[in-house]
């Protein structure tokens, strides 16, 4: 085998020498590809060595008892004992060993490669009392544990910084403090946070650091903990620093305490900010002081700053809350001459208050004015006008209104669509319904189940069955699950005309989908039984209700009164009767009437005379006449 050029994959050779390791004692066995085993040294001596071809990797220490060495060649190619030579001069391995590794840790840790291998170097480094880690190395270790996630050695690190003396770059220092966060490992923070913290110029930075990435995560305790081991250790907090704290204090809705903060800020010289400033607006707003809010603006002003748009967001909205319309409106109108009327929120919040307030008028001039600066109109906009028109009773002026503003180009959401439909199915327009539910299919609102439940129920109610089953066709065709709303209409509707087999047929449908029975199915169907005379059957449907926890009105005592009568089920009508009146259920004069026959027919004179007691004499009398 040529020794010039030799392929191998692991060569071990063993070496003796009085003194320490010198260059020229180093010869490759061009016979041997195994470790030999004939001298095993105790501690290996560790160092990489790249030649032109090959890496060479060299274990760094001395055998305590043995004079030997032994050095291991990574696979690779080595072609000449000189080349080694010029890659390992004599004169660098008789420098310090703490050097050595800070080098050689430099050029491991830099390739991707080696970057284990040289971890592994730093922790057989670190013990030698003559190492002494440099800033460049500590800088890459922290951004590879970071990296790789090895919080304990990065941890570990913090406490090796501190034995060295060395001060770690905010920049590093800002980002372990934000990811050790991020990942839940506080402990790794703290100690990271407590190398800095004699250093003037970048303490209080670092505390604000820390407490902004607690407050990211809503980490409130441990944003106030940071604060608090910030005044122990004598750190006087800057304006960030005390808005951090205000800021936690308004959250967790201690707002006279955000006040306190503010005045110990202002005490301590600080000069606000804009951030602290809309804070305290903020909280005197959600306290319900919007005026002490329009101060603090008035004060921000007078020192020079100019309020942002968050800052009238606020404030408009804690006018509004007030239903101070006049005041938010003047609010709403210096924010837009300031320029600052952006976020379709604050228009959100201006239609609301005028909605709420009878002022549909004003709220369209809103809309408008929305419009007119290219901002996106919502939804929920277009129908709080619409409803807002619509509770005053006034039907035709809430079709006016949506023809305007869709005029306006506003585009009508499926929660806009179905009130609007509603208020077409009140005016009697229902083929203007069934079209305006075609639109809004049409526009991609194929299952807004409201809109679908109110075609239903209309026609259900006018007893028109052709056109609620093709609404409810058209439902089950388009994707809409239906509700109990829409089961219930059919069964009102079936109920009313006396077509009992579709009403059970409606009902062993809604429990197949998993759709439970409520009070108004339940009343519907046993209203259905009471007008075909199959009071056996509405009486075992009621109890199956009582079952499920169902409580009883007025109107249903009503027609179980009348079942237990016709069916002369005496004992359950009298059992019934106790049940109510314990409930404090009132019958009409009608149910009085037909309760009290029923008892006289059946010679109960005891529970005449009790019947009489517990539901009047008066109320007899005129069930009498």
């Amino acid at each position: 085998m040529d020794s010039e050029n030799i392929s191998i994959s692991l060569i071990s050779s063993l070496y003796s020498s009085s003194s320490l390791f010198h260059h020229s004692h180093l010869r490759l066995n061009p016979t041997s590809n195994l470790v030999c085993k004939e001298q095993q040294p105790r501690r290996k001596f560790s160092i990489t060595v790249q030649t032109k071809s090959a890496h060479l990797l060299l274990f760094n220490g001395f055998p305590q008892s043995r004079r030997h060495f032994q050095f291991a060649v990574v696979q690779g190619e080595v072609q000449t004992a000189e080349e080694i030579d010029q890659v390992l001069p004599h004169s660098q391995v008789h420098k310090d060993n703490g050097e050595i590794s800070n080098k050689l840790l430099l050029k491991m840790l830099k390739s991707s490669k080696t970057r284990t291998q040289a971890v592994k170097l730093y922790q057989t480094a670190k013990r030698q009392p003559d190492f002494q880690l440099d800033s460049k190395n500590m800088k890459i270790l922290a951004n590879y544990f970071v990296d790789s996630e090895k919080w304990f050695a990065l941890r570990e690190l913090a406490k090796d910084i501190g034995t060295y003396g060395l001060l770690p770059e905010f920049g590093i220092l800002n980002r372990i403090l934000i990811e050790s966060v991020k990942s839940r490992k506080f402990k790794v923070a703290e100690a990271w946070l407590g190398l800095i913290e004699n250093n003037e110029e970048h303490r209080v930075a670092a505390y604000n650091v820390l407490m902004r990435a607690y407050m990211k995560r809503r980490m409130y305790d441990k944003t106030i903990s940071v604060y608090r081991r910030m005044i122990m250790k004598g750190v006087l907090p800057d304006v960030e620093s005390y808005c951090f704290v205000m800021a936690v204090l308004r959250n967790a809705g201690e707002l006279g305490r955000v006040v306190g903060v503010y005045k110990e800020m202002k005490e301590k010289e600080i000069r606000p900010n804009r951030v602290a400033y809309s804070i305290l607006a903020d909280t005197f707003g959600k306290w319900g002081r919007p005026s002490e809010a329009l101060a603090v603006l008035r004060e921000m002003q007078e020192a020079g700053i100019k309020p942002d748009r968050i800052f009238y967001n606020s404030l408009i909205h804690a006018f509004a809350v007030a239903k101070m319309v006049d005041k938010a409106q003047e609010i709403f109108e210096e924010a837009r001459v300031a320029g600052c009327l952006k976020d379709p929120i604050v228009f959100t919040t201006m239609v609301l208050m005028y909605v709420d307030s009878g002022l549909c008028e004003r709220a369209f001039e809103v809309v408008k004015l929305m419009k007119e600066m290219d901002i996106k109109v919502t939804d929920c906009v277009l129908c709080a006008i619409v409803n807002g028109y619509a509770k005053k009773r006034d039907p035709d002026a809430t079709v006016k209104v949506f023809k305007q503003l869709v005029s306006l180009g506003c585009r009508p959401g499926q929660v806009t669509y179905a009130s609007m439909i509603n208020v077409y199915t009140q005016l009697g327009m229902y083929a203007t319904a069934e079209s305006l539910l075609c639109e809004m299919q049409i526009r991609g609102y194929k299952k807004c189940v409201v809109a679908y439940s109110n075609l239903i129920a209309v026609y259900g109610k006018l007893g028109n069955v052709n056109a609620a089953l093709r609404v409810f066709h058209g439902m089950k065709e388009a994707g809409c699950v239906p509700n109990a709303w829409v089961y219930n209409s059919l069964i009102y509707m079936y109920s009313r005309v006396g077509n009992l087999d579709q009403v059970e047929k409606l009902l062993n449908e809604m429990r197949g989908m998993c759709i439970v029975p409520n009070k108004v199915t339940y009343t519907s169907v046993i209203v259905g039984y009471n007008k075909v005379g199959q009071f056996d059957k509405a009486i075992r449907l009621f109890y199956e209700y009582r079952k499920d926890g169902g409580n009883v009105d007025r109107p249903l005592a009503g027609i179980m009164v009348n079942a237990f009568s016709k069916s002369d089920r005496l004992d359950e009508l009298l059992r019934f009767l106790k049940d109510i009146h314990a409930a404090g259920l009132e019958l009409d004069i009608r149910l009085h009437r037909s309760a009290l026959n029923t008892l006289l027919d059946s010679g109960l004179n005891e529970q005449v005379r009790w019947f009489l007691r517990s539901f009047g004499p008066e109320r007899t009398a005129l069930a009498m006449n």
